[in-house]
This record gives C-alpha cells, sequence and structure tokens, in this order.
C-alpha cells in the first residue's frame, strides 16, 4: 500500500516476482485499486477475500474492498476531498461504507457469525475506531449506519480480534 492505491503482488516459491491474475493494472499492472489518501489499518474479513480499510485524513473513511468487483476501480478520496460531499451515484468511484469529517480513524476490524461470547447485534460487522474522537463504533457489513460501541475516552491506536475474546 502506499497513500494513494493498493498493489497487489506476489512472489512464488521461486523468489520470482508476479501479477496476480485479475489485477487491473492501472495505471501499472501492480495496482490493483486508487483513490486512497493516508491508509492506516486494515482488516481481512475471515469468510471471504473482502478487505476494510481505515483511511485517514480529513474525512476519515471505512472502505470495503471486495476483489471479484473493485479490481481499477477508484475509492472516495479525491472524489469528496476533505468535504465529505462523495458522489456515490457517479459510477467512476466506490463510495466508503463510512465516512465523517474530523478525527482520526485508527482501527479496523471484522467481527462474523462466529459462536461465543459476542451479542448478536455485534456479529457481521466491521469495527472502526478513532483516536481523536476518543470512540469505537461498528456498522454492520452491506450497512453505512455506523452505531457506537465505546466511547470511553480511550484513544485507541488499533483494533483486532483474537483468541483472547473467547472466540
Amino acid at each position: 500500500i502506499n497513500a494513494h492505491s493498493i498493489s497487489a503482488s506476489n512472489d512464488n516459491v521461486n523468489g520470482h516476482y508476479g501479477i496476480p491474475s485479475g489485477n487491473a493494472g492501472l495505471p501499472k499492472p501492480e495496482i490493483f485499486a486508487s483513490g486512497f489518501r493516508n491508509p492506516w489499518s486494515m482488516s481481512k474479513d475471515p469468510s471471504s477475500d473482502d478487505i476494510y480499510l481505515g483511511d485517514v485524513g480529513g474525512t476519515e473513511e471505512v472502505n470495503r474492498i471486495i476483489p471479484s468487483q473493485h479490481a481499477g476501480k477508484k475509492f472516495g478520496w479525491g472524489a469528496g476531498g476533505n468535504s465529505g460531499a462523495y458522489n456515490c451515484g457517479d459510477a467512476a468511484y466506490v463510495c466508503p461504507m463510512a465516512w465523517y469529517s474530523g478525527g482520526a480513524v485508527t482501527g479496523v476490524a471484522v467481527k462474523r457469525n462466529i459462536a461465543g461470547n459476542w451479542p448478536a447485534q455485534y456479529l457481521n460487522t466491521v469495527f472502526h475506531s478513532d483516536h481523536k474522537g476518543n470512540w469505537i463504533k461498528y456498522t454492520p457489513i452491506g450497512q453505512n449506519n455506523s452505531q457506537p460501541f465505546d466511547a470511553g475516552g480511550h484513544q485507541p491506536l488499533g483494533l483486532m480480534f483474537g483468541k483472547l475474546d473467547g472466540n
């Protein structure tokens, strides 16, 4: 990842550089998608190849990158600038699943439908945290209505799920 694009490449067992099939390659073969300002955190959905990316910079974004649909696509940064005025009807851009002005989206983590200690309302959601805003919110996958999870003033720098959560 660089400041404006996601590159996809691989090294095979012989150490040779390669570009995965299906990579859109715009403007270079290694570039999968563009339109990111400052990707800070990323989380892979454990039940798919989807990637959720927190993008910091004026307008904070949580982007859902679906590899089978988004090769060569441009994401929000540059479309709405710092105003947050995204034109989600414009097929040239993929709108963020969540965005807001100010703050610093510093953590993104996916919680799928896994039996365990979590209440049902939090399953199949994307959690995102904001360091400057001192909060954690969650957004159901496939929706764009973020809900508060924790506003305890913890200044989170990242999020992850692991064995310590009991699941």
